[in-house]
């Protein structure tokens, strides 16, 4: 760890915020390291207030004052959602919201509600553990400031972050970051590689998978914006990875464009002064990075380093008070170095309204350098860097199912899981990747238990694989479990053969596992079970596959699309193409709702789920029903109710996107449907 020897606090007014990225795996070590060092005495935990905001001050305020739950609910629908870590205050959903100024001025209940909410609004309701800031103190900390001990026996300040500033206490965060813990895993695959500083920082093939959008689970590059914005800024170096980490987010975004022309010489770079060309050159113009902000300021205003930094806390917390004391300071300083009062008050105003959104560089940059790392793996060794990506997700059923529909993108064959290979965890297999025993459904730890077992007794029969093992290790759940898995197919009975009875294996080994009788009978009639059919009926092959996906989150075997293949024919079934094209279409129409933009060409998809709703204004009853149609899960909304959707049956439909909606990504209904023969 690197030494710090001394910080000069006066220089700043403040410690700095030391932010260091560990593997998550062993944060902890860093912690005991840390403590062990500088003492117990001098080191703790962060208090962190959470305070109440807009809705749930309505809803506490509601629920004091005995308001039916439904009521207070419907008042808190109306409100919209914090964006950006910014919550709507309630002064401004009275004024802005009509529902809801309609019911402050005519239910006293209401009224009453909202006068006690706005003055409870922004004040603490609880309090709990800072995830990874640490203080560490020249002295024990019961000298400086009040302390406590919490429910987990951490030593935790009573002070938040802010006031332990003010006192000039060394905040740092250790993070604990699972993408290192990914690349660590993923070297181990890789015995050529011995660390990730052996490689090179200069491939073309990974800049060419950043600038195509294929960056998928790397680093700061995975969500749809990131890997988009690739796209267009088309990154060759570290530093513009960099670049494209710190613009991709909200608030500094809107400078995408003016970036990629600039880029490209199709819009010219103007500067209002020497200083702009001089700090913002290197990022065609624009103020990307807090360090370019704070050395513009002093050079063209004459701040200190310290004024410098206070500015740069101002803008990325929202401190308006700090910039208005700076605000004289630096319009005199602009116009002492020859700057133009109009310009100095533009340059001002657009850092104050689009400053909190700025990245520092040396966090921008660690992080990008993480992305390439992630971006070379995947690249160059995807089934190995996929495997250490599902290990590190396998219990997020979501995740894993992203990750499940990547490994179709990158061509790579995921093999079903197997009690005779499968170790724990997701396992490289040349080009292939075998499904870990421990990411099936239900058998958590056991699947440990399950692995030494077969390789101690190395079972050649279902038999005997079962009678290797106790019933409290192989359970109901878990049988089941592993035979839908399909991780019994390497026994002698077939997949279908073992799910339709398994109501008997299990009575079978209840009665070879009881003990002798008292005249010494033993029960020892070997395991035999009915033949298979000779020809599965469509709908028994989805019955097997849907079990699948219940036990490892995903066809693996079979998707039942695949089983109306010839029926399909040449119709477009691929959900890629309107996924990019349509939706492109939709997103450029956000928030013009119940718009019908175009009826889509027929798609086929295997329901998943049916659920009744009602609006939220009109209590209108309707249908909304879940459609895998090969890639991902679209939502069609029946507003007939006409139409018997059933779980696990294949449906032909023609279909027309509505709008977008903000818990879905798309509104779909359905202008036909056809239930397909099973």
């Amino acid at each position: 760890m690197p030494k710090v020897k001394s910080i000069s606090v006066t220089h700043f007014g403040s410690a700095p915020d030391i932010d260091i990225d560990f593997e998550d795996s062993r944060r902890e070590e860093v912690v005991e390291y840390v403590t062990k060092k500088y003492g117990k005495d001098c080191v703790c935990n962060i208090l962190v207030l959470g305070y109440l905001k807009s809705r749930s001050v309505v809803k506490d305020v509601a629920r004091v004052m005995r308001l039916p739950f439904n009521e207070s609910n419907k008042i808190t629908a109306l409100m919209p959602p914090d964006v950006n870590a910014k919550h709507f205050p309630l002064s401004k959903v009275l004024e802005e919201i009509p529902e809801i100024k309609e019911m402050y001025a005519k239910d006293v209940k209401i009224k009453e509600v909202f006068d006690y909410a706005l003055k409870l609004e922004g004040k603490p309701r609880q309090h709990s553990v800072h995830a990874c800031g640490i203080i560490i103190a020249p002295e024990p900390l019961t000298n400086l400031i009040p302390v406590e001990i919490d429910k987990d026996g951490k030593v935790v300040s009573q002070f938040p972050p802010e006031d332990l500033e003010k006192l000039g206490l060394l905040k740092m965060d250790f993070l604990g970051l699972s993408t290192i813990s990914i690349i660590q895993n993923t070297l181990k695959y890789i015995p050529e590689i011995n660390s990730f500083y052996d490689i090179p920082t200069d491939d073309e093939a990974t800049y060419d998978t950043f600038c195509r959008g294929e960056s998928y689970f790397c680093f700061q590059f995975n969500t749809s914006l990131g890997r988009d914005t690739c796209t267009k800024m088309l990154p060759r170096t570290i530093m513009e990875l960099s670049d494209v980490t710190a613009i991709a987010r909200p608030g500094p975004m809107i400078n995408i464009p003016h970036y990629q022309h600039r880029k490209d010489g199709t819009e010219k770079v103007e500067y209002n002064n020497k200083y702009e060309e001089q700090f913002f050159g290197s990022t065609y113009g624009i103020n990307v990075y807090q360090e370019q902000g704070m050395q513009y300021l002093q050079a063209a205003a004459g701040f200190t380093r310290g004024q410098a930094d206070f500015w740069r806390k101002g803008v990325a917390k929202a401190k308006y008070d700090i910039l208005d004391d700076l605000y004289p300071k630096y319009l005199k300083g602009c116009m002492e170095h020859g700057i133009p009062k109009a310009d100095a008050e533009k340059w001002w105003h657009d850092q104050r309204e689009g400053g909190s959104y700025t990245f520092n560089l040396a966090h921008s940059y660690a992080y990008a350098y993480i992305g390439y790392i992630t971006c070379y793996l995947l690249t160059h060794y995807p089934v190995q860097y996929m495997s250490a990506v599902m290990n590190n997700v396998k219990k997020d059923k979501d995740k894993l199912g992203e990750c499940l529909t990547v490994l179709k993108r990158l061509g790579i064959k995921l093999l079903p899981p197997n009690v005779k290979k499968s170790t724990m965890e997701f396992t490289p297999v040349d080009d292939s990747i075998v499904y870990g025993l421990g990411a099936i459904k239900g058998l958590g730890s056991s699947a440990e238990t399950i692995i030494e077992r077969v390789k101690e007794k190395q079972p050649k029969t279902l038999e005997e694989f079962i009678l290797s093992l106790e019933k409290k290790e192989l359970n109901k759940t878990r049988l089941y479990g592993l035979a839908y898995a399909g991780a019994l197919d390497c026994f002698e009975f077939k997949r279908i053969q073992i799910i339709d009875n398994l109501p008997f294996i299990e009575k079978w080994r209840d009665k070879r596992l009881k003990p002798p009788t008292k005249t010494g009978k033993v029960f020892t009639d070997p395991l035999v079970l009915p033949p298979p059919p000779e020809k599965l009926t469509r709908q028994k092959a989805i019955e097997i596959a849907v079990f699948e996906k219940q036990a490892v989150g995903d066809f693996i075997t079979l998707h039942p699309l695949q089983l109306y293949a010839e029926a399909r024919g040449h119709q477009r079934t691929e959900p890629e193409e309107f996924s990019e094209n349509e939706i492109a279409t939709m997103q450029e129409l956000e928030g013009q709702y119940h718009k019908r933009v175009k009826v889509m060409p027929e798609v086929w998809g295997l329901c998943v789920n049916v659920e009744k709703k009602t609006t939220k204004k009109t209590n209108k009853p309707y249908k909304s029903v879940d459609l895998d149609i090969g890639d991902r899960i679209i939502n069609v909304s029946d507003w007939d109710n006409t139409n018997k959707f059933v779980p696990n049956r294949v449906y032909r439909l023609s279909l027309a996107l509505d709008h977008l909606s903000p818990e879905r990504h798309t509104v779909i209904r359905f202008q036909d449907v056809t239930p397909m023969a099973s």
